[in-house]
């Protein structure tokens, strides 16, 4: 890319977010911060971001198990390796 397509690049970006002044607020935060249709909004976030990271979190404690597992059966492994080459019967 060279350096005029560039330019011209970030002078579209530019114009693009410093034209959006009419997108800066959603409907919800014209209306009254107590309505229920707020207090929904606002719920549904806060369940969306406990389930996400909850799953995520989920997801990551199993590959932190399997890498546990993974280097216990390697070690494992390695010791039985050794104690056939050693002549001795592997426990």
């Amino acid at each position: 890319m060279n350096r005029i397509s560039f330019v011209i690049a970030l002078l579209l970006f530019a114009l693009i977010v410093g034209s959006t002044a009419d997108a800066s607020a959603c409907a919800v935060c014209y209306g009254d911060g107590k309505s229920e249709l707020v207090q929904g909004v606002k719920a549904g976030v806060i369940f969306l971001a406990v389930f996400v990271y909850g799953l995520l979190s989920l997801i990551g404690a199993v590959l932190l198990s399997w890498y546990f597992r993974a280097r216990k059966l390697a070690a494992l492994e390695a010791e039985a390796q050794a104690a056939v080459a050693a002549g001795d019967s592997p426990a």
